[in-house]
């Protein structure tokens, strides 16, 4: 609700705006997914197939691993039922993979926190900060947007 009393908030299956352009020599894959758990497996497959259609020397198990979590991260802390969507946004370049992971959630205070061993769930950031090249979260229109880099 903003000062005029109008809600200028987005629908929760509003489409993410993209944040760049694609570059001319990259593969870019856009999928949405329900925010329920059966769409964690579901974003796995499609990161791995997404790599294998790329060819190359693609470390597909590192992005499926970190896709699971971040789609995980969003079911878990985001959704507020199945008709909500999350957006996986992947670009394959030559040197890099960078993929996107968006949600319709509130805001959130990311933290990559070393895990404490007595703990059994939660490991989802630490494990992307620690595997990625680079890591971002970000507030979008509508919502958050994890961002990495392989």
């Amino acid at each position: 609700m903003t000062e005029d009393g109008a809600d200028h908030a987005q629908p929760p299956d509003a489409a993410v705006e993209s944040r760049d352009p694609v570059p001319h020599d990259a593969l870019h894959y856009t999928v949405q997914l329900p925010a329920t758990p059966y769409s964690v497996a579901a974003a796995r497959a499609i990161s791995r197939a997404w790599c294998q259609s790329a060819g190359g020397e693609r470390d597909g198990e590192a992005l499926e691993l970190l896709v699971s979590e971040a789609v995980t991260n969003a079911v878990r802390h985001a959704a507020r039922g199945p008709r909500d969507l999350i957006t996986i946004d992947i670009t394959l370049t030559q040197e890099v993979t960078e993929t996107s992971v968006s949600d319709h959630g509130p805001a959130f205070t990311a933290a990559a926190t070393p895990p404490d061993l007595e703990q059994t769930s939660g490991f989802g950031l630490h494990i992307i900060a620690h595997l990625a090249r680079t890591w971002v979260v970000e507030r979008h229109a509508t919502g958050n947007r994890i961002t990495f880099t392989l």
